[in-house]
């Protein structure tokens, strides 16, 4: 064999081995991103069922009674089955009562109006519709979708078609109240659909945050995609555990980030997406260590330690909330407004234990519901609502809403307050539709021209 033939074989076998190198390389490579894209980033579920499914059924009767939100705490309850998955809806009163739906927020079950929706029934006759929003409370959770105005919008349609006693739809069917993202939800609802609606009520309502409340590092952390949905979720749950500080005005500091609020006071966990959020950018809205001052007793460094006030290991036990044997209070419209916040406080504790949709949900929203920005929608309400038929109702002390920066942005969008009803409850914080419940009715009421 020549020299150069035995140089070329040499050379070919160095390169087929270069070959070999750089495709197992390649293999490695693609394999490894693919092992860690399931990892940190895992195709979700199509539909991650309800506690009403997984964890209800385990529990004894006197358990099932103690729940800070239970399958028996409205009226007229029924479970609705879609291609969405199921959904927890409670409908009630006279059947020939003026009918009104109650849409509410991003953390908890529809339990924050309880008080509205009770003192409608009793005061006005109404008939009530109200439902758990994908992800909390009893409803399942479809997510593998973005938790965006369009779910939103379809899941309002679904509960109203459910109705095996009266039809809900028609011109004029009903008014629409909708609470933080509910008024959100209800904007983009009332804007599609405005022959259904003879009146609609915003409460404190979502979708003109102005994005740079949140700061950027949140924005980016929240909205990019880069984080890994695993990683978002622990964070969340962890932030979620938290007491949370309200009722003080939320600031903005030269960075473009959300300073902590001036004089707050401990709340519930209603709606906490600011203070989640400030809290991950650093600044502390609650005290992780605290036992939220008589709000939530027994919460302590960041976790349920038992649930509430006679709670212990998250069983019953004694007294919860001041009712023997360890039976929640009613939220009939009566409830006092502390009372109404712890158990909503405990409800969100117990959706963080046994709802596996409910934080993805929670993050979903974040990311794709109608929180900021959503100007489009709100300005096509003037065109499509008659002047008076619109009122947005806010608290003079909400951390979330800016009660400045709505009236700059909102109002022109509406049409200026000879379009829409503009009214502020005095003292009232993001939570006023459960601390000033009779406050926010009156002014529903004047809206609607009961008073």
């Amino acid at each position: 064999m020549s020299t150069d033939t035995c140089f070329g074989l040499a050379s070919l076998t160095e390169t087929s081995s270069l070959y070999l190198t750089v495709a197992g390389t390649a293999v490695a490579t693609v394999a490894t991103l693919a092992v860690l894209r399931a990892v940190l980033w895992p195709v979700p579920p199509k539909l991650v069922r309800s506690p009403l499914r997984t964890t209800l059924p385990r529990l004894s009767k006197h358990e099932i009674t103690g729940l800070p939100y239970g399958p028996s705490s409205f009226p007229g309850a029924r479970d609705v089955e879609t291609p969405y998955g199921s959904i927890r809806v409670y409908e009630w009163g006279p059947l020939t009562g003026e009918k009104v739906v109650l849409i509410h927020g991003i953390s908890t079950p529809c339990m924050t109006l309880s008080k509205l929706a009770y003192s409608l029934v009793e005061e006005k006759g109404c008939r009530v519709l109200i439902f758990d929003l994908f992800g909390r409370g009893f409803s399942d959770n479809p997510s593998d979708l973005p938790h965006d105005a369009r779910l939103y919008t379809t899941q309002i349609l679904m509960a109203l078609a459910s109705s095996p006693h009266l039809s809900w739809v028609g011109p004029q069917a009903f008014k629409l109240v909708g609470y933080s993202l509910g008024g959100g939800i209800a904007v983009h609802f009332a804007a599609a659909f405005p022959h259904l609606i003879s009146s609609l009520v915003l409460l404190a309502p979502a979708g003109l945050i102005r994005p740079e409340s949140f700061g950027r590092l949140t924005r980016a952390i929240f909205t990019s995609g880069l984080v890994p949905p695993p990683l978002l979720e622990r964070l969340a749950s962890r932030k979620l555990r938290q007491p949370i500080q309200a009722d003080g005005r939320r600031r903005v500091n030269s960075t473009g980030n959300a300073a902590p609020a001036s004089a707050p006071t401990p709340t519930s966990h209603s709606q906490p997406v600011v203070h989640i959020i400030g809290r991950m950018n650093g600044h502390p809205n609650g005290n992780a260590n605290s036992h939220a001052n008589g709000n939530v007793k027994g919460h302590a460094n960041g976790h349920l330690n038992g649930y509430v006030n006679g709670y212990a290991n998250g069983k019953p036990n004694g007294i919860v909330n001041g009712a023997p044997n360890g039976h929640p209070v009613p939220y009939e419209s009566g409830t006092p407004a502390v009372t109404l916040q712890q158990q909503v406080s405990r409800a969100v504790h117990w959706q963080l234990d046994h709802h596996p949709g409910f934080v993805p949900a929670f993050l979903s929203c974040i990311r794709h519901g109608p929180l900021l920005s959503e100007h489009a929608a709100w300005a096509r309400l003037a065109a499509v609502r008659a002047p008076g038929t619109t009122a947005v109702i806010l608290g003079s002390e909400d951390d979330l809403i800016d009660l400045d920066e709505y009236e700059q942005d909102a109002l022109p969008l509406l049409g200026g307050k000879e379009h829409v009803r503009w009214r502020v409850i005095r003292g009232g914080g993001h939570d006023f539709p459960m601390s000033h419940a009779q406050e926010t009715l009156r002014a529903m009421y004047e809206a609607w021209g009961w008073e």
